[in-house]
């Protein structure tokens, strides 16, 4: 049977192998979508040309796509680089580091390969799933919901009712905001918090997702 040292060592385990799964789905989100567009457009070139007429701008439509998803690798890549490591302390900075050496050459072989290669496709500890890239999407659109002038319109209906409440309860003219402690349990990529905690008020976001507790480091942090 296993002893209580063991089980703590298989749970250390398991929570590196999950951390390092959420790195791979982050660091190698570029590859994975730059497969899928190749295979598009393989599916375009496959058709004949009075089709592919009745969709003449396909071409400049998926070249801003693809510069879109260059864009949006950038910035996991700047996320998973200078927070991933902070968040446990350094404990996991060589697996950080691993991620980057597999995936920058992973990268350079989906510019150039076709959709019919698997040469891009991750295995090993670096394997992830459909769920993970999801994960990275859902990431990627909160960023918009919670950080950028697009998303402000959505905030303000959603969180200026909640904020106004606060104040209004915890009237700062009245009582010293940091006295009240205020717990924000999903808080995403931190937002809410953030407001709350901007107006003076003791914050804390709870969030138990790496692929939002890793962004919203880097975003509140960096």
């Amino acid at each position: 049977m296993p002893t209580g040292d063991q089980d703590f060592e298989d749970e250390v385990e398991r929570d590196r192998e999950h951390f390092i799964r959420t790195l791979a789905s982050f660091r190698f989100f570029g590859v994975h979508m730059l497969k899928k567009l190749e295979r598009t457009k393989s599916y375009y070139e496959s058709i004949p040309d009075r089709q592919k007429a009745l969709a003449s701008e396909f071409c400049s439509y998926m070249e801003k796509v693809k510069a879109s998803v260059l864009h949006n690798n950038e910035l996991l890549n700047r996320i998973i680089k200078h927070s991933a490591p902070d968040i446990f302390n350094g404990e996991h900075s060589a697996d950080v580091l691993d991620t980057f050496d597999k995936s920058s050459l992973q990268l350079s072989n989906a510019k150039r390969k076709s959709a019919n290669t698997n040469a891009v496709t991750p295995i090993g500890p670096f394997a992830f799933t459909t769920s993970d890239m999801d994960k990275v999407r859902s990431t990627l659109k909160q960023f918009a919901r919670d950080w950028s002038n697009v998303g402000k319109a959505e905030r303000d209906i959603c969180y200026e009712p909640i904020i106004h409440d606060i104040c209004e309860l915890y009237d700062t003219s009245k009582i010293d905001p940091v006295t009240v402690r205020i717990l924000v349990p999903g808080a995403g990529l931190g937002r809410l918090a953030w407001e709350i905690a901007h107006r003076g008020y003791t914050c804390q976001g709870n969030e138990w997702s790496l692929h939002m507790l890793i962004p919203a480091y880097f975003i509140l942090n960096k």
